[in-house]
């Protein structure tokens, strides 16, 4: 009788553990249908706008205006309310607010703040930012070691540009000692992950020799995988190179005038946009092109 009983109770428990799940389910069905209006309708009910990642998906749609009108001011308050119970994507999301001074004064410290909490959980792109913070001396104090940290702990955590940031610290000698092949570790990873800096990044020291060999062959291989992803500098050098034929291609003036184009595109992109939208620059300055 008293297994029974117990058996009982604990159907009451799980019973609306399950409706929750399955309303929460409807919900999310509804938005990545872009049904947002209904979806939003769906995540305001009491019982499901309560759980912290209910809460961030409500400020991510004020924010991007998806199903209400753009509201800012009620983003950044969903966004606390679920930063507050200690959901890392509202953290993160409610960190970037402040980065870039969107509905608040722009708050370099408050931004480490709220990276730093998601970071501890494992958030990525937050312990990618926080790695910046602490290279750069934004919110906090310049600290390469900490930068070192949070950048290998966003690589561990799948972020792809993690690596090349890693490897520039090796490179440049920047909290460690110059270690030229382990930067190039460090790059071949991004590299091979599709990461455009870190293919230019792989490039230049192919060109030059520094922890490979140096391979002029390769270095061209690099920049062409880097200008295919967008690399603003990686498409100047294609240019070079099939212009003169150089690094083992041939001349061909109509790659070169593709690849000109490409690059005036690109940075008519940027400008239009007023942000950096690609990569930033090489930290070093590219050797005169030779056969």
């Amino acid at each position: 009788m008293a297994f029974s009983r117990t058996l009982y109770w604990l159907a009451l428990c799980i019973l609306p553990l399950s409706v929750w799940a399955d309303k929460a389910e409807k919900c999310d069905r509804l938005y990545d249908e872009a049904r947002y209006r209904e979806a939003m309708a769906c995540y305001m009910q009491p019982d499901v706008r309560n759980d912290p990642g209910m809460m961030n998906r409500i400020g991510y749609m004020h924010n991007e205006g998806q199903g209400v009108p753009v509201d800012i001011q009620e983003a950044l308050r969903w966004y606390r309310r679920s930063a507050e119970a200690d959901f890392a994507e509202a953290q993160f999301n409610l960190g970037l607010m402040y980065d870039n001074g969107c509905g608040v004064p722009q708050d370099y410290h408050e931004a480490a703040k709220w990276f730093m909490k998601a970071a501890e959980q494992g958030h990525a792109d937050a312990a990618y930012n926080l790695g910046y913070y602490y290279a750069t001396g934004s919110g906090v104090t310049k600290d390469y070691q900490k930068a070192l940290h949070y950048y290998r702990k966003a690589a561990e955590h799948g972020d792809i540009t993690a690596y090349a940031s890693i490897g520039l610290f090796y490179d440049k000698g920047e909290g460690v000692p110059i270690d030229h092949n382990r930067a190039v570790q460090y790059y071949i990873m991004g590299a091979m992950a599709g990461h455009a800096h870190a293919q230019a990044l792989l490039a230049v020291n192919y060109l030059v020799g520094d922890g490979v060999p140096k391979d002029k062959r390769r270095a061209a291989y690099w920049f062409e995988q880097a200008a295919n992803n967008g690399y603003p500098v990686a498409m100047q050098q294609m240019v070079k190179i099939y212009t003169y034929g150089r690094y083992g291609y041939d001349r061909d003036p109509e790659k070169a005038e593709y690849w000109r184009n490409r690059y005036n595109q690109t940075i008519d992109e940027q400008r239009k946009t007023g942000s950096r939208s690609v990569e930033p620059p090489l930290p070093f300055s590219l050797p005169s092109l030779t056969d």
